[in-house]
């Protein structure tokens, strides 16, 4: 089904009516230049629709599993048409979620996938952040909140960024 817009593209009730969004194959779709791109393409019958659902059912699922120090646990899953495009991808995961407690769950935790082995991707730590609305409760009336960062190297060379919070 084509869907056409014409108020966001300027015309009238029977003015000039492009194809909205979804419908054009390839850059800055349901815009006047698309129309344009895909009336000199040939442009007979309705524009070629992106074999987007075919794409999606060719991916795998991937299943994302924490580095050792917190279990191995499974945090998520993934999908992807390659391995190689799961690689890198950055995850984020309270730790109530990660260890089934609750009250924990204004810790975020930060993970990114390093290796690929099958339909399994392992990840490694990157680093965690707590919630603000955990922070702001912490600091009651005419009290005062100093933060501190500090950026440090370890003895392995990684550089870390240090968050102190002083309530």
């Amino acid at each position: 089904m084509l869907r056409l817009r014409n108020h966001a593209l300027g015309g009238g009730f029977f003015g000039p009516l492009w194809p909205g969004k979804g419908v054009l194959a390839g850059a800055r779709e349901g815009t006047r230049e698309g129309f344009i791109r895909w009336r000199e393409r040939g442009g007979i019958g309705l524009p070629e629709k992106a074999s987007s659902a075919k794409e999606w059912k060719r991916k795998t699922w991937y299943e994302l599993y924490a580095p050792p120090m917190f279990g191995e646990a499974r945090i998520g899953e993934t999908p992807a048409s390659d391995p190689q495009k799961v690689l890198g991808r950055k995850v984020e995961v309270s730790l109530g979620d990660l260890v089934q407690d609750p009250s924990r769950a204004y810790l975020k935790l930060f993970f990114q996938v390093v290796r690929v082995d099958g339909e399994k991707a392992y990840t490694d730590f990157v680093g965690h952040d707590m919630a603000q609305y955990f922070i702001r409760s912490q600091v009651r009336r005419r009290a005062t909140k100093i933060t501190h960062i500090l950026t440090v190297k370890t003895k392995d060379g990684r550089e870390i960024q240090i968050t102190a919070v002083v309530l």
